[in-house]
C-alpha cells in the first residue's frame, strides 16, 4: 500500500513538473534548455556561471518573436515562515522589484527539487505583494538554494542589485 502511495506521488510531481516546462517554453529565452538542476542558454550552464560570477547574476537573450528577455540567478540567503499567510518569506540577494519576474516558472538550480511545494514571497520588495506574486518552490527549499527565474524584457544588473533603501535582516 505504501509503496503504491510513493509511486502514484512520484507520477503527479512528475506530471506537474511536465506540465509547468511545457508551459513555460515562451518565458525563457530561445536558445535556452530548462534541466532538472541546471537552465543552459546556449551552451552555458546559469549554474555555473553564478558560481563563477556571484549573484544576483543576470542574463539578456533573444526570445520569441524578436523580443528580449532576461534571466536572474538570485541566492537565497533566507527562509522565514510568513505571519500574514499560509507560506514562507524567501529572502534573496537580489532587488525582484527591478525586473519584470515571471516568478510562475521560477525554479530552483543546483540540486534536484524534493517533492512537494510551498508557496513563497520573494523578499526584498519595495511594493506590496499579491497572491499572484507569490512563487511555488519545492517543499525543502534552503538558505544558499540558487533560483533561476524568467523576466520580461530586457533588465540592467544594477537594477536587481541590493540598494540600501531596505533594511538588512540577515546578519
Amino acid at each position: 500500500m505504501e509503496a503504491a502511495r510513493m509511486s502514484s506521488m512520484n507520477s503527479l510531481v512528475w506530471y506537474h513538473r511536465a506540465a509547468l516546462a511545457r508551459n513555460s517554453r515562451g518565458v525563457w529565452p530561445l536558445e535556452s534548455s530548462v534541466q532538472e538542476t541546471d537552465v543552459l542558454l546556449g551552451e552555458e550552464s546559469l549554474l555555473h556561471l553564478a558560481e563563477a560570477e556571484g549573484t544576483p547574476m543576470l542574463r539578456n537573450a533573444p526570445g520569441e518573436n524578436g523580443r528580449v528577455v532576461s534571466v536572474l540567478v538570485t541566492r537565497i540567503e533566507a527562509v522565514i515562515e510568513a505571519l500574514d499567510f499560509a507560506g514562507i518569506d524567501v529572502w534573496t540577494d537580489a532587488e525582484i522589484t527591478g525586473c519584470r519576474p515571471l516568478l510562475r516558472h521560477a525554479r530552483i538550480i543546483g540540486r534536484p527539487a524534493g517533492p512537494g511545494t510551498v508557496q513563497a514571497r520573494m523578499r526584498p520588495t519595495a511594493v506590496t505583494w499579491s497572491r499572484e506574486e507569490c512563487v511555488e518552490l519545492p517543499s525543502d527549499v534552503r538558505q544558499g538554494d540558487l533560483v533561476a527565474i524568467p523576466c520580461e524584457g530586457p533588465t540592467a544588473l544594477y537594477d536587481v542589485q541590493r540598494h540600501s533603501r531596505h533594511e538588512r535582516i540577515i546578519d
